[in-house]
Parts: structure tokens; C-alpha cells; sequence
């Protein structure tokens, strides 16, 4: 007779596991990785819509992959060793989301395992982990409303946020989870891994306290907008590359606007057909057009591109850092 332990460890084998840490260590020339979850969703492959998706609630289970291999590097069609509480097998690799692994064992059944619980039921899932370019906010970046800081995820639809001439309202918001796992490439994680401002950089309490961001987010900046990727020195603008697990968050408004964060103002999400990127979004529902990559048009604003008008104001900012840096020891002596 199958007990519930049984059932579920039949169901382990569906799921795709979202990861806290990535941890290597080296035995007898064989290198192993170890993807460590809290937990996984049982998954489906739709062969006539080729895609995956989520068929479970999320299923709180400390799961390991653990990857023996030449290298501690996961990747496709790799075998790997997957243990929870009720559950040991051997299973391959089949794909990657941007924050886990989905998994296929020798019966055919898929999981995917994972510490992220926002998934929905029935949600099909993007497992194209090609270099993203992502715009957006890191999760707990405070955002100004009327009412005062508001961390972005605690956003609603309808909320008034600090725009450039005043209110503005909410008409969307967008996330997406990230973990080391996912970034295999140094061109992926120099692509994803977030930029951190911090405190002071950019002008006296500019910005009030870190801000962290995607690469490719614009600042506004001496009156234009420049991504942040653009304004890293290695000093007061540094971008966090051994990052092991963060989520972004982007709101798109009723009209485009750059929006207040710790007292700096930045872009809110603008259309270049990429609202497939993010998670939360039921990727059915889109039309062709909505998935066609193109230019986000940023009305009243002006985006920097050329590297001379970059570098005017990185070179301002790059000396600020040295100034700061040379009254810290200053004051150390």
C-alpha cells in the first residue's frame, strides 16, 4: 500500500527547485555542486505548446541537487543526485528558469525545485535563460508615495507614487527571481547581477541610504537618463557579480515618469517588449507584439548612449568617490 511519504516523493520527481545556496567543494578530482532549496512545484511538459508549466502549489521540502561532474558548473542533460525527506534519485537536468532547475527522472515525471513560493498554479514558466537585459528595482528598494517610503513588492495597483511632476498612479508591477544557479556565464552575471549605489554617491545624501538595481536601469541623472551599468567606478557605484540569490521588481505607470528611491530618481518600467521577462506574467496571454523587442520609448526624456556624454558624468561621479574616499582617511588618521 503507497503512503502519503510515498506519493509525494513520486510527485518530488515533477518539480522545478528554486535555490538559497550554491556551494562547491572538491573530492578526489571530482568536482561537486550542490543547489540547495526549500522546496519544489510539480511540473508538466505541454509538448503541443512546448512549454512548462507550474501544476502544484508550492511543496515546502528541503530539497538538494548535487551535481558530480568535472566541473561544478550545472548545466543541460546533466545527471544529478536529488535528495528531500522522502526522496533519493538520480534525475537529469532539462532545463533552467532564471531561479532554479527543472528535472526529469527515468519515469518521465519533471520537478522543479526551488526556494521561490510565488508561482502559480497552472502558470506556464519561461526556462530561456539566455542573457536578459533586465530595468528594474532590487526587492525592498523603498519607492516614495504619498504616504511615504513603501518597499516596492508591498506596491499595489492604484498606489500614488512620486513621479517627476507629481503623482502618479500604479498600473503594473512585474518581478522576477534570480539565483546563482541560473548565471553560468560571466556574461550572464555581468548581464543580471545587480549594481549597488551607495549612500552619498551621486550627491550629498544622493543616494539617502544604497540603492540597488538592475544593470541596465536608467538613472536620472544631471537631467538625463543613464543606465547604472554605465556609472560603475569599483568604489560607490559597484555591481554585486557573487550575488547568489536576489528578486527584481519593476511598476509601470500610468504615464511613463521617473520615480523617487532613496531620494534618486529613476525610470519606471518602460515597453520595449519585454513584459514576457518577468515572472509573474501569464506568458499565453501575450500577443506577438508584446513579445517583439524593441527601443522603450521614454517620452520627455532624453537616454544616454554615446560613451563621451557618459563619461562627463561618470568622471564626476568617479571623482566624488575619490574625494569621499580621501576624507575617510583623512579622518582615520
Amino acid at each position: 500500500m503507497t503512503d502519503t511519504k510515498s506519493v509525494n516523493a513520486h510527485l518530488c520527481r515533477s518539480v522545478l527547485a528554486f535555490a538559497r545556496v550554491l556551494s562547491c567543494t572538491t573530492y578526489r578530482r571530482i568536482s561537486v555542486a550542490v543547489f540547495e532549496t526549500t522546496g519544489w512545484y510539480v511540473v508538466e511538459y505541454d509538448y503541443s505548446a512546448e512549454r512548462y508549466f507550474i501544476r502544484s502549489e508550492f511543496q515546502v521540502d528541503s530539497t538538494s541537487v548535487t551535481n558530480y561532474s568535472v566541473d561544478n558548473v550545472f548545466d543541460v542533460n546533466q545527471s544529478v543526485y536529488v535528495v528531500s525527506s522522502a526522496y533519493q534519485q538520480n534525475e537529469t537536468i532539462v532545463a533552467f528558469t532564471s531561479d532554479g532547475i527543472v528535472t526529469r527522472n527515468i519515469e518521465g515525471d519533471y520537478t522543479l525545485v526551488t526556494s521561490n513560493v510565488s508561482y502559480r498554479e497552472n502558470l506556464p514558466f519561461d526556462t530561456n535563460t539566455a542573457p536578459f537585459t533586465p530595468v528594474c528595482f532590487v526587492k525592498g528598494t523603498l519607492i516614495a508615495t504619498a504616504q511615504g517610503p513603501v518597499a516596492i513588492e508591498s506596491l499595489a495597483i492604484g498606489d500614488k507614487v512620486i513621479g517627476s511632476t507629481g503623482p502618479r498612479t500604479v498600473k503594473w508591477i512585474g518581478w522576477r527571481n534570480y539565483h546563482a544557479v541560473a548565471l553560468r556565464t560571466p556574461e550572464q552575471r555581468t548581464n543580471c547581477t545587480p549594481v549597488r549605489i551607495r549612500a552619498g554617491a551621486l550627491a550629498d545624501n544622493l543616494p539617502s541610504q544604497d540603492l540597488r538595481v538592475s544593470p541596465w536601469h536608467h538613472i536620472y541623472i544631471d537631467g538625463v537618463l543613464v543606465r547604472a551599468k554605465d556609472l560603475i567606478n569599483g568604489k560607490t557605484v559597484v555591481q554585486e557579480t557573487q550575488a547568489q540569490e536576489f528578486t527584481y521588481y519593476h511598476i509601470e505607470l500610468d504615464q511613463f515618469d521617473v520615480v523617487q528611491a532613496h531620494g534618486v530618481y529613476s525610470e519606471s518600467w518602460a515597453d520595449g517588449g519585454n513584459r514576457d521577462f518577468f515572472q509573474n506574467v501569464d506568458v499565453t496571454a501575450l500577443r506577438p507584439e508584446d513579445k517583439m523587442r524593441r527601443t522603450a520609448h521614454r517620452p520627455g526624456f532624453k537616454a544616454l548612449r554615446k560613451p563621451a556624454e557618459i563619461a562627463v558624468i561618470h568622471e564626476r561621479i568617479a571623482a566624488r568617490a575619490d574625494m569621499l574616499s580621501a576624507a575617510l582617511d583623512t579622518l582615520a588618521a
